[in-house]
């Protein structure tokens, strides 16, 4: 999967892209495992690559934590 937008910063455009790739299922939901971030502003592209490891939801929390 991927997205895309843009914004205004300065009076230039600024283009990010994130790719999701490798997902895993962690309690019933797909998680991606690596996130590929670009930047594309005007004075040139910067890539930024976050690879998960684990995913774990609610451990350690209980119903009685929100109470």
């Amino acid at each position: 999967m991927r997205q895309a937008n843009t914004i205004s910063a300065g009076g230039q455009d600024i283009t990010q892209s994130d790719s999701f790739s490798g997902n895993t299922k962690t309690g019933g939901i797909l998680y991606p495992r690596v996130i590929v971030t670009s930047i594309h502003p005007h004075m040139g592209d910067q890539e930024f690559t976050i690879t998960l490891n684990d995913v774990k939801l609610n451990e350690g929390v209980s119903a009685e934590d929100f109470k």
